[in-house]
């Protein structure tokens, strides 16, 4: 195997670890094992558990982003903003992945409370989320589809309100407790962050 196709093998088997033993079980040890290479290997291109973690992240929000792409064939700023959130908080055909997922990030939380090295990761997770809202609302204000608003405090706001959601579905595993914040996000999109002219016609989209 080449570099790169052995360290995409190691941060796969990395997620699955992580996904079926928790922050718990989450060793380097248990990633090589998984990955069936060396512990050492693994230490070669991953310094410290919470840099494989740290990678793990970066490269799962890189792959989302994919997908998210995909499924928005669109250039318009309204229904990338709410197609983002539909992603993170509908269960669509990737139920258990985005079940799992939430039960992480909520295990992270907990744990990150008391361990600084745990907490950047987590927050380097919601850094990203936020970045991306940000960029929609700088390209949909420069479009004039967007009033113009603190794009840094929207999308604080917005980003804690699907992590609340997502905290809840990881609570209950009930695909509709999300609902309702997914519905209240898109009304704040519609009804707020629209020009006049473009809210109306948006508003049931």
């Amino acid at each position: 195997m080449g570099s790169e196709t052995t360290r995409q093998e190691i941060l796969l088997a990395a997620g699955e670890v992580l996904a079926t033993e928790g922050i718990e079980g989450f060793t380097t040890a248990a990633v090589a094992e998984a990955a069936s290479v060396s512990q050492g290997l693994v230490h070669h291109y991953f310094d410290t558990k919470y840099n494989l973690l740290r990678e793990l992240f970066a490269w799962g929000w890189e792959r989302a982003q994919r997908d998210l792409s995909e499924r928005v064939d669109t250039d318009d700023p309204r229904d990338r903003l709410v197609t983002f959130a539909r992603y993170l908080l509908e269960a669509d055909d990737h139920r258990e992945e985005r079940l799992s997922v939430a039960r992480i990030d909520l295990e992270f939380r907990a744990r990150s409370i008391h361990d600084e090295a745990l907490r950047s990761v987590f927050e380097a997770g919601r850094n990203e989320m936020i970045e991306i809202v940000v960029e929609i609302l700088e390209d949909g204000i420069d479009q004039g589809v967007f009033r113009p608003v603190d794009v840094e405090s929207f999308a604080v706001v917005f980003v804690a309100a699907v992590i609340g959601a997502e905290q809840l579905f990881a609570i209950h595993g009930d695909d509709t407790v999300s609902e309702p914040i997914l519905a209240g996000v898109t009304a704040i999109v519609d009804e707020h962050l629209l020009v006049e002219e473009r809210g109306d016609a948006r508003s049931t989209g």
